[in-house]
């Protein structure tokens, strides 16, 4: 499991680098936000391609306070782009 958590601080870190500029996210700054936003500790694939577009627009909000930007300078759409380059990267099973 290390690996996808790996790969999700990853993909979350490379899509919201525009937004966090030269402070990155690091894995452990994505794993607060995205355990802190959902109902759950337990990551897992399962769980992120279940992701609905409410949970989405929470994670978004989320980023937006954790990296103490705009509201809109974090979106959904980045959201989904990181979570589907994380599924890419481990897909479910």
């Amino acid at each position: 499991m290390n690996g996808f958590l790996a790969a999700m601080g990853q993909e979350f870190g490379r899509v919201l680098q525009v937004v966090a500029g030269e402070e990155s996210l690091c894995g452990v700054d994505v794993y607060s936000v995205v355990t802190k936003t959902l109902p759950t500790s337990l990551l897992s694939p399962e769980l992120l391609s279940g992701i609905t577009a409410a949970q989405a627009e929470e994670l978004r909000v989320g980023f937006v306070r954790f990296l103490e930007v705009a509201d809109d300078a974090v979106t959904t759409e980045q959201i989904r782009t990181a979570i589907s380059r994380t599924l890419a990267r481990w897909p479910v099973g």
